[in-house]
């Protein structure tokens, strides 16, 4: 059994609320009786740095350009790397959250793998990033930066690797094994992270995770790759968690990480109910929660559904609503029609309960009468918007091919190709690369959707949104990127698609 453990969390991460990921593993620590500490690099670095150097810093671990850090980022590190050093832990856990934490994730390995033999080990998501022909974690073990890799629910595999097993499944060439009972895994520690500390709008939250996978396969969506059964916690165990952050921190915000917490009605129900009971219960407790939800159809849930959410504290929804048009939607394997839309919002603004619309621009099967659909959408649902129970749209990037999704590993049917076979990219500067990331493809069964249609709908839905009214994040900044490059994206590939069929894009 190891003794003393650190877990390290890099950038770049959004700051509201503390990572998930070394809370979950802190409590199995705690649970073991192993000694922790978190190191929150991330929020380090937005405490110390100057705006200018965070800035500049947040752009290089979310680009490939090369571009020096500045002294100051590296001496952060570096002072971290001292101190974990000094403190003789003999096992060091670093969370790769997503791609935008590879190359901190690089930097750090590079740095401490300098200076001491240490065993380290390194999970999540980013692991799986693409970098030089094969996975990132496959790429850190390759270059002998970490002892070893987790792939999937690593649950389970923290539990032996804090006893030294490192022959169980997820582990390095080891297929992982999805969690089948999460009530298995022993609450998460926030005490060590402190809430308070982080950059929350009015009061701090956690997040906490009540299911893993979803109910429905939607073909843009990488969800049941990763989780291909749908599993979640009991109600109970759940509300009863929440009660705990509560004492040991004083949070009353809860974020769950679900990708859709409604998955199974009869536990959503549950988890409503237990909620309310654990509020009666404990004067003082009042939690309020927000989550992914799936518009269900109405006979699936009723207003009395509703009711429960409101009453046990649901005040937000970020729902998949994906498309105005239903041609649409049934191809993604959405299953709610437009009746089922208006009355999920007519019974959210009846029991005040916001939403987040995610929208999607841009599938493959998009024709020119699906997107006038979206901006006549906007009007239909202007009210709403008005009202309070809209109270933001994300129109996403447009339409990727993202890995592992159907779109991409069965192609649906579709005659996907890419629209530039040779693309390149270097005349697009920092965070505007990102928004061509899996989007170079063309379907040549619905040719005039080029990648310039798609960008020039982008800015069309965006247009229409913000004249409307319609919050939306960093709104006037992703509409300059979005308007440079539609302009500039040709500029940088003269090489038209070699398939005849291409009709190019109709003039705007």
């Amino acid at each position: 059994m190891f003794k003393k453990v650190a877990l390290v969390t890099l950038p770049s991460q959004e700051l509201e609320r503390p990572p998930a990921a070394p809370a979950v593993l802190g409590g199995i620590c705690r649970d073991l009786g192993v000694d922790y500490d978190v190191f929150d690099i991330n929020l380090q670095l937005a405490r110390n740095l100057t705006q200018t150097d965070f800035n500049e810093a947040s752009d290089y671990w979310r680009t490939t350009h090369d571009r020096p850090l500045s002294n100051q980022v590296l001496k952060e590190f570096n002072r971290t790397i001292e101190h974990i050093i000094s403190q003789n832990y003999d096992l060091i856990g670093i969370s790769v959250f997503s791609r935008f934490s590879t190359r901190a994730a690089k930097l750090f390995c590079e740095l401490i793998r300098s200076k001491t033999n240490i065993i380290i080990v390194a999970g999540g998501q980013g692991c799986t990033t693409p970098w030089s022909d094969m996975k990132f974690g496959d790429w850190l073990l390759h270059k002998k930066l970490i002892n070893h890799v987790a792939w999937g629910d690593s649950e389970e595999l923290w539990k032996h690797w804090l006893t030294g097993n490192f022959s169980v499944a997820g582990t390095d060439s080891i297929p992982p094994i999805q969690l089948t009972n999460l009530d298995n895994i022993p609450p998460a520690d926030f005490t060590k992270l402190n809430p308070w500390n982080y950059f929350y709008n009015q009061v701090p939250g956690i997040y906490l995770t009540a299911s893993r996978g979803c109910v429905r396969k939607c073909t843009f969506c990488d969800v049941p790759n990763r989780w291909p059964k749908y599993r979640y916690r009991s109600g109970a165990s759940m509300a009863n968690e929440m009660f705990l952050h509560y004492k040991q921190t004083g949070v009353q915000i809860f974020q769950f990480t679900d990708s859709v917490i409604n998955g199974n009605l009869r536990e959503f129900r549950s988890l409503n109910e237990n909620i309310i009971r654990v509020k009666e219960e404990n004067k003082g407790f009042n939690p309020r929660w927000l989550s992914q939800f799936n518009i269900r159809k109405a006979k699936d849930m009723p207003e009395e559904m509703y009711e429960l959410m409101a009453e046990s504290g649901g005040k937000m929804l970020i729902v998949g609503v994906e498309h105005a048009s239903w041609d649409v939607r049934k191809h993604m394997g959405k299953e709610f029609n437009d009746e089922d839309l208006d009355h999920h919002i007519r019974m959210c603004a009846r029991h005040g309960i916001q939403n987040v619309f995610l929208m999607f621009i841009g599938y493959p099967t998009e024709t020119a009468e699906d997107h006038k659909k979206q901006l006549e959408f906007l009007d239909y649902y202007q009210k709403y918007m008005y009202s309070g129970t809209i109270a933001m749209i994300r129109w996403g990037y447009t339409g990727s091919i993202d890995r592992g999704s159907l779109l991409e590993s069965k192609n649906l049917g579709f005659d996907l190709v890419p629209e530039f076979p040779n693309l390149k990219l270097e005349h697009l500067e920092d965070q505007e690369e990102d928004w061509i990331y899996g989007r170079n493809w063309i379907n040549l069964d619905n040719p005039n959707l080029t990648l310039r249609e798609r960008l020039i709908r982008r800015v069309q839905v965006h247009e229409h949104s913000a004249k409307l009214g319609y919050p939306i994040t960093k709104g006037t900044e992703e509409l300059k990127i979005l308007k440079i490059i539609a302009e500039q994206l040709l500029a940088g590939n003269k090489e038209k698609p070699n398939r005849s069929l291409l009709i190019s894009a109709e003039e705007h």
